[in-house]
């Protein structure tokens, strides 16, 4: 699955405050910047248990990221639905 919407969301929210990946590679615990890089481009997805810690880093609300993760659901799922 692609996470298109919520890497997006992401990155420019990332970009708008100024914060580099690796600040929150470490913020979230994790070795290398690579993580947040291929999060953003939409090649793995966050894990569950980093979702709340990520939206408050970078100040997104729930409601934005259900609607972003809800984007990239549907749009997996629809091209198996007929």
């Amino acid at each position: 699955m692609k996470y298109k919407n919520t890497a997006n969301l992401v990155r420019i929210r990332r970009e708008k405050k100024g914060v580099s990946q690796s600040e929150i590679s470490r913020k979230l615990k994790y070795a290398h910047s690579q993580f947040i890089s291929n999060f953003e481009r939409g090649y793995s997805p966050l894990p569950i248990k980093k979702l709340n810690d990520i939206r408050k880093i970078l100040g997104i609300s729930k409601a934005e990221l259900l609607k972003a993760l809800h984007q990239d659901f549907v749009a997996h799922i629809k091209k198996d639905i007929k």
